[in-house]
């Protein structure tokens, strides 16, 4: 197995026992103890790539010892938060959890990912970035502002909402506008180079981390520009999201 080839076998060898007799009790209502949560995780993850390693092709291959390595890590990371953040785990539970967390867990952006895009000759070069290097699937989703888990909300209407907003649309309105013609858009535009005066508002990005309010951070960069350009460059200073996300109490 690969954990062998990572010098894990010692560690394997002593924690797969304990799983196994952790299931083979039957009862899985049981709570499980906490000390033994670090005993099981590295064996949970050696059954689950076992059971899905004909899955873990193409984007998600991984190619080396490293990234195979970075899997594991933000594997025991994620299984330990839940088990954190939910008491009294029983057997069943953990069963799940290691389970739901295993491809969850695999690196954001792997080798193969990059040469599979760069391989298709787009506009632009894909590449390992260092902000993304220990970030698993799951960090890269809630950087995102998707709820992960059991918080997962499906934004799609259901059929008959689908049919209702349909239905009220003037027949013939497909929710399409093809009333602007190609040549009423310039090729190109950059505000920055229109608003030379603002450019360094304009252009300037900000990082939102792992902040979910992405609603408050594109208003405000949106407004900053336009306050700038209304003021033909003399407003410059930096709005807080903070002011716009928040309903701050008076001092």
């Amino acid at each position: 197995s690969f954990i062998q080839n990572m010098k894990l076998s010692k560690l394997i060898t002593l924690a797969f026992p304990v799983l196994c007799a952790v299931a083979a009790k039957g009862d899985l209502s049981d709570p499980v103890p906490l000390e033994a949560v670090d005993s099981v995780v590295d064996a949970c993850f050696q059954q689950q790539y076992d059971a899905n390693v004909e899955q873990l092709q193409g984007f998600y291959e991984v190619q080396d010892k490293e990234e195979l390595q970075l899997w594991l890590s933000n594997y025991r990371r994620h299984v330990k938060e839940t088990v954190k953040e939910n008491d009294a785990l029983t057997e069943g539970d953990m069963q799940a959890v290691c389970s739901d967390l295993f491809l969850q867990s695999r690196p954001a952006v792997t080798k193969a990912l990059v040469e599979e895009i760069n391989q298709m000759i787009t506009t632009w070069t894909a590449d390992l970035n260092a902000k993304f290097a220990d970030a698993s699937l799951r960090d890269a989703k809630r950087l995102m502002g998707s709820a992960v888990g059991d918080a997962f909300i499906k934004l799609d209407p259901a059929p008959e909402e689908k049919e209702a907003i349909l239905a009220s649309k003037p027949a013939g309105d497909e929710g399409d506008d093809d009333s602007y013609e190609d040549s009423a858009f310039p090729e190109n535009f950059d505000a920055r180079k229109n608003w030379p005066e603002c450019a360094n508002v304009i252009g300037r990005i900000r990082d939102q981390a792992e902040c979910g309010s992405c609603w408050a951070m594109s208003s405000t960069e949106a407004f900053n520009d336009r306050l700038c350009i209304a003021s033909k460059g003399q407003y410059k200073t930096l709005l807080s999201t903070q002011h716009t996300t928040c309903q701050l109490q008076p001092q």
